[in-house]
């Protein structure tokens, strides 16, 4: 008779140590995948045995700015980015950033510290940081959060807003 098969445990292949140590620095005026075009872009990466840090100094998509620093160990990744927006005008920055499914116009003003830290795939579900957003004096032309609070209050401005968006003087976001 032949002999039962074991079991064979399959590790995942680990990528530590690194097979290469070193240091990358890239400054170039724009970098581009697809759609994504972030400029300028400037930046570091740190190669180690038993780490790697990425240090993004400049780095401006859709008219936000979104330096940030990840590190990465055997045991854990962290991570923390610093955005912000002064001034721009949301009819530019809203559907890129969207991809089309929100419009507004107006001015806005962001800030956001985000920082995380452990093992994939749990990095989003530890996302902690603080976030505010002001935007003024714009039209909201497409944005279904708000069509869907209006609509729940009965508001005769959720037709208008299906007509072609209603005007707005302020709105403020803020979170933790």
């Amino acid at each position: 008779l032949p002999e039962p098969k074991k079991e064979e445990k399959k590790e995942k292949a680990s990528v530590w140590p690194l097979p290469v140590t070193g240091r990358i620095e890239v400054r170039t005026g724009f970098v581009q995948y697809k759609e994504y075009r972030i400029e300028p872009f400037e930046g570091r990466l740190l190669l180690e045995r038993e780490r790697d840090r990425l240090e993004v100094q400049a780095a401006r998509m859709c008219g936000v700015s979104f330096p940030m620093e990840v590190e990465a160990v055997p045991e854990k990744v962290t991570a923390a980015a610093h955005i912000s927006m002064q001034g721009q005008a949301l009819e530019k920055s809203v559907p890129c950033l969207t991809g089309g499914a929100v419009e507004l116009t107006g001015d806005a003003d962001l800030t956001a510290e985000l920082k995380t830290e452990g093992r994939r795939p749990n990095l989003a579900q530890n996302l902690t940081g603080t976030v505010q957003a002001v935007s003024r004096n714009g039209n909201v032309k497409k944005f279904a959060l708000i069509g869907s609070i209006l609509s729940m209050r009965n508001l005769a401005s959720v037709s208008k807003m299906e007509e072609g968006g209603f005007p707005y003087r302020s709105m403020t976001a803020k979170g933790h």
